[in-house]
């Protein structure tokens, strides 16, 4: 079985203050430690052993993909181009700021618009094309296992262009969401073919507050 794991890095001091962290580099706080611990322990668990890890080269990303490295083994290789979305001058701001001052620019954020773009940043259609560029040149041969350890928006938009689904109605429903520390498994073929999507998953972390 040919396969690709999906993970979402753990929980930082940002995502529980609700700051945007895109391109910064903000470390995993305890409950983040624990969470990707929980991650590794679930790919353990469904039999993943010694894959070929990639992982955002920021350090939230690459400490998840250290843990899952540590209990399942397989060679790490960080990339920046599995960086987040760069939200360009939102990097470092709070959500609930930018509700207030930039109401016009979050909600069309918040719906999904994949080509909206903050000054200095990116798009999402642009971080999910740069991520899935990464993808392909990288896809498994048969047989293999790929574990890719990213970031929340960055692996929505990534899904939704793998599976051509339309962004904005798969972002508002929360259909390609990704908690911290959750991970989707794709069944997986030949390069950009997926045969089976099991997205999101978080049950390895109900024990956790």
């Amino acid at each position: 079985m040919t396969a690709i794991y999906l993970i979402r890095h753990g929980q930082t001091d940002y995502n529980a203050q609700r700051r945007v962290q895109g391109h910064l580099d903000i470390p995993l706080n305890a409950l983040g430690q624990a969470q990707a611990s929980a991650a590794a322990g679930a790919l353990h668990a469904a039999g993943v052993r010694n894959p070929l890890i990639h992982a955002s080269d920021l350090s939230r990303a690459r400490e998840t993909a250290q843990a899952v490295q540590h209990k399942v083994g397989g060679e790490l290789h960080p990339f920046p181009a599995l960086r987040e979305l760069n939200f360009g001058d939102w990097d470092g701001q709070e959500v609930d700021a930018l509700a207030r001052d930039w109401a016009a620019d979050y909600a069309a954020f918040r719906a999904g618009r994949p080509d909206f773009t903050r000054p200095g940043g990116e798009s999402p259609a642009q971080a999910g094309e740069r991520v899935l560029a990464h993808l392909q040149a990288h896809w498994p041969q048969p047989g293999q296992t790929l574990v890719l350890v990213s970031h929340g928006l960055a692996l929505a938009s990534l899904l939704s262009q793998l599976l051509k689904l339309d962004y904005a109605g798969a972002w508002t429903s929360g259909q390609v969401h990704h908690v911290n520390a959750a991970y989707t498994r794709l069944s997986v073929g030949g390069v950009g073919e997926v045969l089976e999507a099991d997205i999101g998953r978080a049950d390895h972390l109900v024990d956790l507050a």
